[in-house]
């Protein structure tokens, strides 16, 4: 594709590719300088968060929030606007992982014991689930056991407690008899006519 660009367009292109970069470079340090202000604001007085809050509504708590650990040095200030599940999850780790992890990408297992590299941005909710643990990243052998554990609780079936003699049994908020299917507001409304 690019052998197929004339010698100006590459060229053109490559001058928008640097102002991109330096374009996404200012906005991380406008961003930092940004967040430092609002922190030092509230060093000042907390009545700060209501006067930025008023100011800026469109401003989410979540976004306010984060601009405080960036100020703090607890969240690189890449992962503020990133939403993907790896993202949100690596937040909750300290600032020394969350630099290693952000352009590293991490080790995953597999359900057959292979392990892969996936980037932070390209990680699935259920790999996020598995590789993160409260502010921490599973290590391999910690991963295959958190696997192991959800394979077992699958073959884990709840089954209700049936009484056999009059096949009486809870399933969810519904009583069952026989086939009679009872809402809890039903058996309190029927329950409350026998007090009478």
């Amino acid at each position: 594709m690019k052998n197929a660009l004339t010698k100006t367009k590459e060229r053109q292109i490559t001058q928008h590719i640097n102002y991109f970069r330096d374009g996404m470079v200012d906005s991380a340090n406008a961003i930092k300088k940004a967040a430092q202000h609002y922190y030092d604001a509230l060093r000042i007085d907390p009545v700060a968060r209501d006067m930025f809050t008023e100011a800026f509504p469109t401003v989410s708590s979540q976004t306010w929030s984060g601009m405080i650990r960036i100020a703090s040095g607890e969240m690189d200030h890449r992962l503020l606007f990133d939403a993907t599940p790896g993202a949100r999850a690596l937040t909750h780790c300290d600032a020394t992982t969350q630099a290693l992890y952000i352009n590293k990408p991490i080790p995953v297992c597999c359900g057959n014991g292979d392990t892969i590299l996936v980037q932070l941005d390209k990680m699935t909710s259920e790999q996020t689930r598995q590789v993160f643990n409260r502010g921490a990243i599973r290590d391999i052998a910690e991963q295959r056991a958190w696997i192991e554990t959800q394979k077992t609780r699958a073959h884990i079936v709840s089954k209700p407690k049936i009484d056999k003699a009059n096949d009486v049994f809870v399933k969810g908020a519904h009583l069952h008899v026989g086939k009679l299917k009872l809402s809890r507001a039903e058996l309190l409304r029927y329950l409350a006519q026998m007090e009478a």
